[in-house]
């Protein structure tokens, strides 16, 4: 991983670890319920205006086991790489 990926992983875990950032996640899911709502959808345009919505908080949702697994592939990369200087 090059210096701007380690800084990056390193800000975004560093968010992670915040409370604002368990109240944001929480506050999401929260939201998630009423939106992904079959009953409450009224036409064909709801159906997809909530289908982009949940798209939306599905990846912000995400994000924190986004980075963390790149930050593992970069860990795997490491060992593989550490392997092969040992052949």
């Amino acid at each position: 991983m090059n210096k701007e990926d380690e800084k990056y992983v390193d800000a975004m875990f560093e968010m992670f670890r915040t409370e604002g950032w368990a109240m944001l996640m929480d506050r999401l899911a929260k939201d998630a319920i009423p939106i992904n709502s079959v009953q409450a959808t009224t036409d064909n345009e709801d159906l997809w205006f909530r289908k982009g919505q949940m798209s939306t908080l599905n990846n912000v949702i995400g994000w924190e086991t986004q980075v963390e697994s790149m930050a593992e592939e970069d860990e795997k990369d490491l060992w593989v790489d550490e392997d092969e200087k040992d052949l």
